[in-house]
């Protein structure tokens, strides 16, 4: 896996760029809830964090366009130091009294804003940086690294707002979004820039994306597959906790639930870039729902060992099937229309996560976890047999 980071400098760049960014991000998490929940005082406050981000998931197939005919570059170094500015004069403002909650609504929608720009542009960067044929070791590399510093993210986290409080774990962040738009100044990339110059311009591109994603079959098959895992998947983050307290396990066993997904998302990372060579990425793509689905009937029998074997292949399902559908994605889209097609990907995907966890939780009012997730992995082997049937990709 090295020879693609240790051979193209600009990948390197970016893979350290993303890497350090996403530190920063799953910092901020931790240290911006409690910000936020210690000036609100409210959850209903707290809940609008979470509900701008889903606004902003579809408002991105807006600003995925305009990324699509901006120099992308310049565009996600820009969101970079606006975002840090930003964080900046928020800290600025908690240190000196000022923080409102309406002003700490108003950072969170700049913040969102701002974002919806830098977002698309990451994938769309990836393909004017990786050979086609390299798009799958990177997005496994990418995967690998990310599923690390989540764990000593999140694991430090805690320590961190402890010692340097709130404002210094932002403060991190803050340093995060500098570093990455210094490392992406010396990334050189050669595109093609056809700035809009009109609304019905920017509204036909807006639409070709659309157009073009129907025109696809392949990408049509991999959104729907893609949709439906995530409904079925997205139970087992929000409602792990009451599996774990109906099966009388210690509170402690949804932690290490979460960090053996995590080791086993590192670990199918590194099976895609060895099975790739071997098998088709449709199969391969198949096989992680296949893995998936056996990890959620796993989960029918309350033994401990078998809770822990369910969360290391759970990790494993979702490595695969994350970076084969956006490398398959990734792979059939013109670099031209990259940001526009991943947003409106992206977009469809997330919408089943809420539904998801919705259907879960009144079916939790009226039947034990293990046999819902029992009914949802049987769910997923017919999600198997489908991806089998109709995703054909080499």
């Amino acid at each position: 896996m090295k020879e693609l980071f240790v051979s193209n400098k600009r990948y390197r760049l970016f893979l350290i760029g993303v890497v350090v960014s996403n530190a920063g991000d799953y910092i901020d998490d931790i240290a911006f809830a409690q910000l936020v929940y210690s000036i609100t005082k409210s959850t209903l406050f707290s809940s609008y964090v979470f509900a701008v981000k889903i606004v902003f998931s579809f408002l991105n197939i807006l600003s995925a366009t305009l990324v699509d005919k901006w120099n992308k570059k310049k565009l996600l170094t820009l969101s970079c130091l606006l975002q840090g500015c930003l964080i900046v004069c928020l800290i600025f403002s908690y240190k000196i009294g000022i923080l409102s909650t309406p002003l700490l609504l108003t950072f969170v929608t700049l913040q969102a804003i701002f974002s919806s720009f830098a977002k698309p542009a990451q994938p769309a960067i990836l393909p004017l940086i990786v050979e086609t044929e390299d798009l799958v070791e990177a997005r496994a590399q990418i995967s690998i690294a990310d599923q690390f510093i989540q764990i000593v993210s999140y694991a430090g986290a805690g320590a961190m707002i402890a010692a340097i409080g709130i404002s210094g774990a932002l403060m991190v962040d803050v340093i995060s979004f500098g570093v990455i738009a210094l490392l992406f100044s010396f990334i050189k990339i050669r595109e093609e820039i056809t700035p809009i110059k009109s609304f019905g311009e920017f509204s036909r591109n807006v639409t070709e994306g659309f157009v073009f994603v129907k025109s696809q079959k392949v990408i049509i098959i991999v959104l729907l597959l893609t949709f439906f895992g995530n409904f079925l998947v997205t139970p087992i983050d929000s409602l792990m906790p009451a599996y774990t307290s109906q099966v009388k396990y210690p509170e402690t066993y949804f932690s290490f639930y979460m960090t053996v997904m995590a080791v086993g998302g590192i670990c199918g990372g590194f099976l895609v870039t060895k099975m790739q060579k071997v098998i088709t990425k449709g199969v391969l793509f198949s096989m992680g729902y296949l893995i998936g689905a056996v990890s959620m009937i796993l989960l029918q029998f309350p033994e401990e060992l078998l809770y822990f074997c369910s969360a290391y292949s759970m990790g494993v399902s979702i490595s695969i099937v994350s970076i084969l559908n956006t490398s398959i994605i990734q792979i059939l889209t013109p670099k031209e229309m990259t940001a526009r097609v991943f947003s409106i990907f992206k977009c469809i995907s997330f919408t089943a996560s809420p539904l998801g966890i919705l259907i879960a939780g009144m079916l939790g009012e009226i039947v034990l976890m293990r046999w819902i997730y029992g009914i949802y992995g049987v769910a997923m082997l017919a999600l198997t047999l489908l991806s089998l049937k109709f995703c054909h990709i080499k």
